[in-house]
């Protein structure tokens, strides 16, 4: 056993870590993937958000709302960081753009969600009613983000690189 880590199986956790951290770190290959992960977690934190609130406070139907909105945070952040940022390609939109088209693509997301929790909720449990509304706007929202919220273009060199690269090139 290696000083200082945790050893399972004779290797250590530490690199077994970094391999699971490297999956995220990957280009477009594992973004649906890396989507879905982040997915499951906010809706996690969304189901967990909205029980805590249905059953400590008033705010009934809104605390769907108030979840949604909190977990939809969380779920950009982890989103622009690892899902779309990393792969070695840069935004084709400043940061600020992308968190307004983002919020954007929330708030009707949003709607939806809280449409069909709505009506869902008077035939099924309030944390089934809320996965449902999560449900039936995952794969839009994968595809509008992929597409025109973060896209990326291939980075590019400095100007110099630039023009030695067209200088160069047999065109």
């Amino acid at each position: 056993m290696s000083r200082g880590r945790a050893s399972l199986g004779g290797r250590s956790c530490s690199k077994r870590l970094r391999r699971v951290l490297a999956v995220f770190r990957l280009g477009g290959t594992f973004r649906p993937l890396r989507f879905a992960a982040f997915g499951v977690l906010c809706a996690a934190l969304q189901l967990g958000l909205l029980a805590l609130s249905t059953e400590t406070t008033a705010l009934g139907a809104a605390s769907n709302a108030l979840a949604f909105l909190i977990s939809a945070e969380v779920n950009f952040c982890l989103n622009f960081s690892l899902t779309w940022g990393g792969d070695g390609r840069v935004a084709s939109r400043p940061l600020w753009l992308q968190f307004l088209s983002f919020n954007a693509l929330i708030a009707v997301a949003a709607t939806v969600n809280q449409s069909i929790f709505v009506v869902v909720e008077r035939f099924v449990p309030y944390l089934i009613a809320g996965a449902a509304g999560i449900g039936a706007i995952t794969a839009v929202k994968y595809v509008v983000a992929d597409k025109w919220i973060f896209a990326r273009a291939e980075r590019r060199g400095t100007p110099r690189e630039e023009l030695h690269r067209t200088a160069t090139s047999p065109e």
